[in-house]
């Protein structure tokens, strides 16, 4: 197994016991981060991570110069730099060789930091850190001992899900499930494999997108979709991780293992896939009278499509939809009635003082629950009213005319227009502007 040595330079709080008088930058915290394989102990070719903080932000130059020291059973092992660790600091790194043996743990001494040329200064001031570990030194780790005679298989280490859902423990459609594989030791990933992610009955391949450098681990990140459900959280199998016609071999050419075994997941309650019910579509499925306009006592009929089944519950009384008619606006409640026919249809009766020459019209918004109220699709998830796109301007298709003056007869004479109203004029609303009637026709 390989072991590798990731010193991490970050920047947490000041250490006040440990401050260089000069604002120096000093060594504030330092981890062994990684994890044996196995029994323990660091196998041949494993990687030992170790993590340094300092109290304040540093740069390094040449760092490719610098060398960490081991103590490996009483044997000096140098890690070598190689690049900029993923959680902010810099990393060095050392492969456990077969001779490599430490009952006790390893240990890092107070000058295991050595520059060789290279530099780490502070950020701002460009004074040179403190390499002194001090207090933080390691000494004997006792849950990191190292037995470079066991041949440790290259396989998968361990299987997490990294995301997490942005609302309470269930995604949303547009989120992102992550999920990480890690293997026993670092390999080189080419192609593009494959991960099996079970999302409640549907099974979601995911591919990677593995980096060009040698890894540990690799990442899957699915982008979750409207017809996406899980009530118990997403799974992972046993045989879920495929090549799809990539390799994943360590340095010596040896492949991977691929099964998860005892590492796959079952029902991760923490990330369960939510997908609330939305509209997908709003139709005005009724057909204005003979004369193509809706009269008194006509009735409009809309009707709602849902992603998903819904449900009302609560005492506040039925979801409402506010038709725009002509510069009024009317709260038109779930037709319970029309269940069994079309299980989401609002129905409104046209009345005398009804009048829209353009065509009714149904905001992106139009949709409300009075207070106490519910609308949930599955999961017991609340169901997102807005319409959206499937918002109606002005439907030409559907306009309402009752109480316009309908014209009869009219009669033209020199001088003289005689006009047979077979309809009462409507009133004037708004003030005392004076309401004018066009005459069409011959």
């Amino acid at each position: 197994m390989a072991i590798v040595l990731a010193v991490l330079l970050s920047l947490p709080a000041p250490v006040a016991a440990q401050s260089a008088s000069d604002g120096a930058p000093v060594i504030s915290d330092v981890t062994i981060a990684s994890v044996p394989y196995a029994n323990g102990a660091y196998g041949l070719k494993e990687l030992i991570q170790v993590t340094f903080k300092f109290d304040r932000g540093v740069v390094g130059r040449n760092l490719f110069l610098s060398r960490l020291a081991l103590d490996v059973g009483g044997t000096t092992r140098q890690a070598r730099y190689n690049g900029f660790h993923r959680n902010g600091g810099w990393l060095y790194e050392y492969v456990v060789q077969a001779a490599d043996l430490d009952t006790d743990g390893i240990s890092v001494g107070t000058d295991a930091l050595a520059l060789n040329g290279s530099a780490l200064t502070h950020h701002e001031t460009g004074v040179a850190a403190s390499t002194v570990l001090g207090t933080h030194a390691i000494d004997n780790a006792a849950a990191h001992k190292v037995d470079g005679s066991v041949a440790t298989a290259l396989a998968v280490e361990s299987v997490d899900v990294l995301s997490t859902p942005a609302g309470s423990d269930g995604y949303d459609v547009g989120e992102k499930i992550r999920t990480k594989v890690t293997f026993s030791r670092p390999v080189t990933i080419t192609g593009n494999p494959r991960l099996a992610l079970t999302i409640g009955n549907d099974v979601r391949q995911v591919t990677g997108h593995p980096p060009s450098w040698v890894v540990d681990e690799l990442v899957f990140a699915y982008t979750v979709t409207a017809n996406d459900r899980d009530a118990d959280g997403v799974s992972v199998g046993a045989s879920a991780l495929t090549l799809n016609g990539a390799t994943i071999r360590d340095a010596d050419g040896t492949d991977a293992a691929l099964a998860l075994g005892t590492h796959a997941i079952t029902n991760a309650s923490a990330h369960k896939v939510y997908t609330p019910a939305r509209i997908t579509g709003v139709t005005i499925s009724s057909n204005p009278g003979a004369n193509g306009t809706y009269d008194a006592g006509e009735t409009i009929n809309v009707d709602l499509s849902w992603s998903q089944r819904v449900v009302h519950s609560g005492n506040g009384g039925w979801p409402r939809l506010a038709l725009t008619i002509g510069a009024n606006t009317r709260q038109v409640p779930w037709n319970q009635a029309a269940y069994g026919i079309a299980p989401y249809r609002y129905s409104y009766t046209v009345t005398a003082s009804d009048w829209d020459g353009d065509g009714i019209s149904i905001g992106a918004d139009a949709l409300t629950l009075p207070a106490g109220s519910h609308l949930k699709g599955n999961g017991n998830v609340p169901a997102v009213l807005s319409l959206g796109t499937h918002a109606i301007a002005d439907d030409s298709g559907h306009t309402v005319r009752d109480g316009t003056p309908a014209f009869g007869t009219v009669a033209a004479r020199p001088y003289l227009l005689n006009v047979a109203v077979s309809d009462e004029l409507p009133e004037a609303t708004g003030g005392d502007a004076p309401v004018t009637y066009a005459l069409t026709g011959p």
